[in-house]
Order: C-alpha cells, then structure tokens, then sequence
C-alpha cells in the first residue's frame, strides 16, 4: 500500500500512538523542524523517531540524509512497514510489531505469553485451552487424578484406565448414560443399549500377514503384536455396535460420535458454536457421578 501524500501515517512509541501527516512539497527544513520540536517535547520517545545525522528506511534499511527523502523513498517503493491485519502504516517494523503485539493484528495469531505464533485461529485456540494456560483442573471422581479438558477425563475413564475404577468401562458408562438421558440430548433412542456389548480382544502371532500384526477390525497394520493389542486396548473396538453411540447436542449439528470423550471434544472445539469451552468442564461432573438425568449444559451468557 502506497500512501498518498495527504495519508495518516500512525507512529508508535514506547507509550503511546501518534498521527503525523506529510504533505507533499514540504522543504527538508520544515519537516526536520516539525521532527525536532515533537522530539524535544517527548524526550521518552523511541530512539528511531528522534532527531538523528541519517535516516533509514523501515524496510530495507536504506539510509538518508534528510528525513523527507527517506519519506520520499519509502513512498515510491512502498516501503511503510504495514500491520499485517489493518491498513496502518508505521515509520519502522519495530513499530508495527509493536502495534501487532498489543491488538493482536499479527496474520497468523501470536501468543504474547509463549512467544508462538500459530498458523490459523483453531490452533490458538486450542493451544489457549491447553494445560499450557488452563493448568489442570477437572479431577477424575474416583482417583482424583487431574486433566485439562473434560474430554481427557472421559478418555481416562473409558479406557478403563483408572486403577481405582477397573470395573469402569466405555461399554458402562454408555448405558448409564444412555439410562439417564431421558430426552435424548445425545443419546439415540434407536439403539438397544442391551445390544451394546464389551468385546474383550487379545490378538495373537495369527494376525500377522506376512508383512506386519493387522488388526481383525479396522485392518490398520502395527509393527510389533504389543502396539496391536495397545491398540485393541485403548476402547476403539470395545463395543459390538457397528454405529456411532452419541450424537452432538445441536440438533443443527450432525456429527455423531463413538466414544463420550470424543463427543466432548468436538464441543471443547466449539466448531458447532453450541457452548464455550468453560462451559463444558463446568459441566462434566454431572455425567459420572450423578444418578439424576442428564440436563444438557446451561450455554454461557
């Protein structure tokens, strides 16, 4: 962007935002008296707006004699250091960095608190809702153990991983849940839960195949039987039911889900814009340790 000679060009310094106007036809004498009083009255001010023997060009630092021929210079290579969001020009990249950091206007979003920055507005926001910056706070109802998300809770008890709830499995909590969903926030009254089954599965040195152990049901391929019966383990195949069992609480929303905790993630992401993220940790509780029915989650206001 190419400013016109009558543009706003926005400044920065350690405090504060400052408008100069530039107007083409001004002598180097008027501009460098303009520049030498606005120094002496803000003696704080960053040390490339003061008064100086040369002057660079915030782009290419290129160096001038007088300051309007550095403006000049700038103006005819379009060389104003530009925020990558809004339409301000600045006098150096320093400056516009600056501006970028404290509005947030960087094109791929920055995370002043880490130094990062991410590409896309989805991984900042899940990297602002990761034990990063929310900490561990949502604790298992049984060990006690802490998670950063509801959705590591569930996968937590799902899996059967709590050694002090073995007997909690995915299977379980699907029909408890299924129970106490008398409206069928997320639950599907098609499905029997009676129909639902555990599936207890050790594979064996019979599901090699000559290359590598296949899994019997979704045919992925593991180098070691260990990392297939990992697999086995972790809840993907522990049910015979051959469709998803949850399905998203916005009924304008149609993705449905095998597992709780996936279900819960797809809401943390807020991809559907049903509930904030806070809103389903304040939530979770009720889905483990009440025996009352399950009553959605109260969107925040």
């Amino acid at each position: 962007m190419r400013p016109s000679p009558s543009t706003i060009l926005h400044f920065t310094c350690t405090e504060r935002v400052e408008d100069w106007q530039f107007v083409s036809g001004l002598v180097d004498t008027a501009i460098d008296r303009s520049w030498t009083s606005r120094s002496r009255s803000s003696q704080n001010q960053d040390p490339t707006m003061r008064l100086s023997e040369d002057y660079e060009c915030g782009t290419c630092e290129k160096r001038f004699a007088t300051r309007i021929a550095s403006v000049q210079h700038m103006n005819s290579k379009q060389h104003w250091p530009e925020c990558e969001t809004c339409d301000k020009c600045f006098y150096t990249q320093a400056s516009a960095e600056q501006h970028m950091k404290e509005v947030n206007h960087f094109k791929n979003p920055f995370c002043d608190h880490c130094n990062r920055f991410f590409h896309g507005q989805n991984a900042y926001k899940m990297h602002l809702n990761s034990k990063y910056h929310r900490g561990k706070a949502v604790p298992c109802p049984f060990c006690q153990a802490k998670f950063t998300t509801a959705s590591g809770l569930s996968h937590h008890l799902e899996r059967s991983a709590c050694h002090l709830a073995k007997s909690v499995t995915k299977v379980g909590i699907y029909k408890t849940i299924h129970r106490r969903d008398t409206k069928r926030l997320i639950t599907d009254e098609d499905i029997d839960p009676s129909t639902v089954v555990e599936i207890e599965t050790i594979a064996t040195e019979a599901a090699w195949n000559n290359r590598a152990f296949e899994c019997y049901f979704c045919h992925r391929e593991f180098k070691t039987l260990n990392r297939l019966n990992q697999h086995l383990h972790s809840g993907i195949h522990s049910h015979n039911h051959p469709g998803e069992l949850y399905h998203c609480m916005n009924f304008n929303c149609p993705r449905t889900f095998d597992a709780l905790g996936a279900l819960f993630a797809h809401l943390e992401s807020e991809s559907c814009a049903f509930v904030k993220f806070l809103t389903v940790q304040r939530n979770v509780e009720q889905f483990f340790t009440s025996n009352r029915r399950i009553r959605g989650f109260v969107p925040e206001v």
